[in-house]
């Protein structure tokens, strides 16, 4: 015998409407015959994963891990130098920091050897990642960080920044390239 419930065809694909359209829980003269399950958007979004080189979830795993390889750069066990950051940061970066900017590979180099050199430690808090797909294989990034730094001088910041972050891809590269990333403050706080 056969259970009517919740994931029958009929209650499934009702509840599938209901999540892309409310209003069309079930099919009626109004809205018409059911064409398909899923809204065109995400048919869009198939196509797009298809024809790019990376998934929107990709490129949120990879801004994650450039955060994780930024909290191994004061490590004395597990460190993370600026070298490893090579293969996705382009040569010609362009990274606008609140009170720091950088133009170039070298000056990015020069900025991480001098933020760890001042940490004791710090971590990141990401919140929801927006990704949009650009033409010509780029992405941008958008989202809010919170940073925490205890600093050798005993000083603890923390700071919510946005940031908006320019990718593209590389075909000799498994990673995307970090092409601009303007950074701005929207809250910061200085504890001791």
């Amino acid at each position: 015998m056969r259970r009517k419930g919740l994931f029958s065809s009929g209650a499934l694909l009702a509840c599938m409407l209901a999540v892309a359209d409310p209003s069309a829980a079930a099919p009626t003269e109004q809205h018409g015959p059911v064409v398909s399950a899923y809204p065109l958007d995400f048919a869009q979004t198939l196509e797009l994963q298809a024809a790019r080189k990376f998934t929107a979830n990709d490129v949120r795993s990879f801004v994650y891990r450039v955060f994780a390889m930024y909290e191994r750069g004061t490590s004395e066990t597990r460190h993370v130098g600026p070298q490893a950051f090579r293969p996705f940061v382009d040569d010609n970066v362009r990274v606008d920091f609140p009170d720091y900017q950088i133009h170039n590979w070298d000056e990015f180099v020069a900025w991480h050897q001098w933020i760890h050199a001042q940490l004791v430690g710090d971590d990141h808090v990401l919140g929801p990642i927006d990704v949009a797909f650009l033409t010509d294989g780029r992405y941008q990034v958008h989202f809010v960080v919170v940073w925490r730094a205890l600093f050798k001088n005993g000083d603890f910041k923390e700071a919510r920044i946005e940031q908006t972050w320019g990718l593209r891809e590389q075909p000799d590269r498994d990673l995307p390239v970090i092409e601009t990333y303007i950074a701005k403050l929207a809250d910061f706080r200085l504890k001791e």
